[in-house]
């Protein structure tokens, strides 16, 4: 009895691990196995249709492998910044979306080339929301760390001095300076995100990634050229 037991609980932890509901789990809020599902289908299809990849072949494999790994960590530093997002009280309108929407599509030459072009890169209208909030809510928490990041005359002196190629008129010298700000910004983002993900509780779905993924490490080790990662905006 006791034996049957036994046998018929380890069937309940197998199925249950099996089937995960979750992509992650990130400090206990849980990315959807389908949201990972539908940006990795895409990835796919991209892979076979633009960059002619076999999936079957040794190379074909491993890119797919280091493509579903690059998928889930995007996922979870999205929604680390999500989370980090709402202890700053920092929040993006649909108004602020729709804006650099429009100047998105400003980009382009007609509407139709714009959708034309999402299409290509599978890109839904929803992904696309999600996918400029997700930006505009990075740069706001950006601008919220370094908002007193000031660039020295100093400092921008001998920045000009060393490159003169990129801005030898004076005239240029407040694009330079604009230059560093972002420069100083994106540095001290990187650092306060770097200790954000290590101090964070993330618990990856280790059924979602393929074997064939030779123990990557993603701070380590650049990914192939080909890996299509869920930052598409």
């Amino acid at each position: 009895m006791r034996k049957l037991f036994l046998i018929f609980f380890s069937i309940l932890l197998s199925c249950g691990a099996a089937a995960r509901p979750y992509a992650a789990l990130v400090n206990s809020e849980v990315i959807p196995l389908a949201e990972f599902e539908i940006a990795l289908a895409a990835a796919k299809t991209t892979l076979i249709d633009q960059n002619s990849i076999d999936l079957e072949s040794e190379e074909g494999k491993f890119i797919l492998a280091t493509t579903q790994r690059s998928i889930i960590d995007d996922l979870v530093n999205q929604m680390l910044v999500r989370q980090q997002a709402a202890k700053m009280n920092i929040a993006v309108t649909s108004a602020d979306v729709q804006e650099e929407i429009a100047r998105l599509r400003a980009g382009f030459p007609s509407q139709k080339l714009f959708e034309e072009t999402l299409a290509q890169e599978h890109i839904n209208s929803a992904e696309l929301l999600d996918g400029v909030r997700s930006r505009l809510v990075a740069e706001k928490i950006k601008k919220a760390l370094a908002k007193k990041t000031v660039v020295s005359d100093k400092e921008l002196n001998n920045f000009l001095e060393n490159n003169q190629e990129l801005f030898a008129d004076q005239s240029e010298s407040s694009e330079a300076k604009e230059y560093l700000i972002r420069k100083k910004e994106n540095e001290i983002y990187d650092r306060w995100f770097a200790k954000i993900r290590g101090a964070a509780k993330i618990e990856i779905n280790p059924d979602i990634l393929s074997s064939d993924e030779p123990s990557l490490d993603l701070d380590k080790k650049p990914l192939p050229d080909k890996t299509i990662s869920n930052g598409r905006v």
